[in-house]
């Protein structure tokens, strides 16, 4: 074990930082560290023990198998991609890109630590690359052809499809032998999905709720100031009333206490300062009267 990484974990984050620059189309990393320790940004991630550097600078970085990945958020994110469309950036002709076509679900399995990893699909539905079809269709009015899971998919017409979709444009085309061995999550595209006013229902768009359209638009009344940081909380905050889950500090009790009161917040700090605390401190209080956070 590595910082409780298990050797897999580790494995997996160096194919992923190697497949990672070759998919995009950039050379090899001068340096694949494993087994290394680096500080992030990141909240959820603060640090990372795989990562690849290439001209001076980090060009990936991970640490989570994709066990652990789907543990945590309840989806698979490890696939085999066959097939990659070569498209070049509009801004920078010099700047070639490639992204996989094709999405096979996989998992990595070994009975005994002295067992070779064996490479296994997974039951679900392959499918095509959601991020490239809605990039290509907004941007260049591209529209790839859809793909039909079934036990007849013929992924040689596939490819020439998606050939014929991209013929006209220099420098474009479709690379059949790309085969890619890496994680791709689709969340963020998910969420970009759900602020896009075309899927909103028509008799409740996300615009209509009073929250967002003072957030994002129209402001809020000015009420009463919040409680100071630097004030003793005792004498505003009763003991009994502090039913936290989990440690706090005075200015995450103050913070639950304003949310109880009625107050909406938006709570903004550098990593570790107690978000994640404060915010399920207010989760597991269980009586919030339809609030939400």
């Amino acid at each position: 074990m590595f910082n409780g990484i298990s050797p897999l974990a580790v494995a997996l984050a160096a194919v992923t930082a190697v497949s990672a620059a070759h998919a995009q189309g950039q050379q090899p990393a001068d340096l694949v560290v494993i087994n290394g320790k680096v500080h992030t940004v990141n909240e959820d991630q603060p640090e990372a023990s795989a990562f690849a550097v290439r001209d001076g600078l980090f060009v990936a970085v991970g640490n989570y198998d994709a066990r652990t990945l789907e543990d945590e958020q309840g989806v698979n994110v490890l696939y085999l991609t066959l097939g990659a469309l070569r498209w070049v950036d509009p801004n920078d002709r010099k700047n070639t890109r490639r992204a996989p076509l094709l999405l096979i679900p996989v998992a990595l399995e070994r009975g005994t630590a002295g067992e070779r990893f064996r490479l296994r699909a997974r039951p679900e539905d392959f499918a095509a690359n959601l991020s490239l079809e809605n990039f290509l269709d907004r941007l260049h009015g591209i529209r790839l052809p859809e793909v039909e899971p079934s036990e007849g998919f013929d992924l040689s017409a596939y490819l020439e499809s998606v050939e014929t979709a991209v013929e006209g444009k220099d420098g474009w085309g479709v690379e059949r032998d790309v085969i890619v061995l890496s994680f791709f999550s689709f969340a963020k595209f998910m969420m970009y999905r759900g602020l896009d006013p075309a899927n909103w229902p028509a008799d409740a768009p996300l615009t209509g709720r009073p929250l967002l359209k003072g957030l994002l638009a129209d402001g809020f009344e000015r009420g009463e100031p919040l409680v100071p940081d630097d004030v003793p909380i005792d004498p505003i905050i009763s003991p009994a009333e502090m039913h936290h889950i989990l440690d706090s500090d005075s200015s995450q009790t103050l913070a639950v206490h304003e949310v109880r009161r009625g107050r909406n917040l938006v709570i903004q700090g550098p990593p570790g300062t107690g978000k994640s605390q404060t915010i399920a401190n207010l989760r597991g209080k269980g009586d919030r009267g339809g609030r939400r956070c």
